[in-house]
């Protein structure tokens, strides 16, 4: 592999010579710590696309706190936790970079990276290194709320442990991708949050994050099945909440090689999605 001499994105900065992959990679990098503190230098965005999950769950768990019948002691606010951890997710991915690409196009951003000597990778590394902090971070919080004010126990085995990173890589994974597929129906950036937030929000309440799954009606189940909400927040639920839960869930069980295959399928075809959907050189 040739070496390929490209600038640095900052201004004035010394050419780079790496070979291309690591090129990218680090401009890629680079561009993720760039946006993050764009990110956290905009309350708007702090809010809503981090901390809205956490005044949701909050603000919910102190109306609703009580034992669920028949599961053994667990209470509303630990089944919220569990569902509130996927909406981070999926908020830190579908939500902020749907919004965000849109932005970025309207305003003229990409069509300037895409002129410069940085590659498309590059840019799409750096919206997944955006998105992963922040997700971190939001699950973070969460947990610790969770587990100081509602009882919520981190998971008691390897098997659990696993589940929560499974369903937390894929989780980011699909979500990234769809937003960034997603973001091609939004005009411009000033309509992005109009075009986004009802469908997002409408599957949040019934994907059994905030309300019983088993109490909604089978339509509306069989939609929320349908995309990966529903599966990450039952994901959470199987690492998090005890195993005596399950025979309350749909199904009698887990169904945690469910949970896996939707998520690994919506991530591979969020893949196809937004390769097909999203253009790195906008035509004039």
């Amino acid at each position: 592999m040739t070496d390929v001499t490209v600038p640095h994105p900052g201004a004035g900065a010394a050419p780079v010579v790496d070979p291309s992959w690591r090129r990218t990679v680090r401009l890629g990098v680079l561009l993720g710590r760039l946006q993050l503190k764009e990110f956290f230098r905009s309350r708007a965005a702090l809010i809503f696309g981090l901390l809205f999950p956490v005044m949701l769950l909050v603000l919910l768990a102190s109306v609703f706190n009580e034992t669920i019948k028949g599961t053994g002691g667990v209470t509303v606010a630990q089944y919220m936790t569990a569902g509130v951890l996927a909406i981070s997710i999926a908020t830190a991915g579908f939500s902020n970079l749907a919004n965000t690409v849109a932005v970025q196009r309207d305003t003229g951003r990409i069509k300037r990276w895409a002129a410069t000597p940085m590659p498309v990778g590059s840019y799409l590394i750096g919206l997944f290194v955006r998105t992963l902090v922040i997700a971190v971070a939001g699950t973070v919080i969460l947990l610790a709320i969770g587990l100081g004010f509602y009882g919520l126990h981190l998971p008691d085995s390897l098997v659990d442990w696993a589940m929560f990173v499974a369903v937390f890589v894929l989780g980011v994974a699909s979500t990234s991708l769809l937003g960034i597929a997603f973001s091609r129906l939004c005009k411009n950036g000033e309509n992005a949050p109009a075009v986004v937030t009802p469908p997002f929000l409408a599957l949040q309440f019934i994907s059994g994050t905030f309300l019983d799954f088993t109490d909604l009606a089978t339509p509306l189940k069989v939609v929320a099945s349908i995309f990966p909400l529903r599966w990450m927040a039952l994901g959470m639920r199987s690492a998090f909440l005890p195993d005596g839960f399950a025979a309350h869930e749909t199904g009698g069980s887990w169904q945690r090689p469910m949970v896996l295959t939707v998520l690994l399928a919506w991530t591979i075809g969020g893949f196809f999605l937004a390769r097909a959907t999203f253009s790195w050189r906008e035509r004039s």
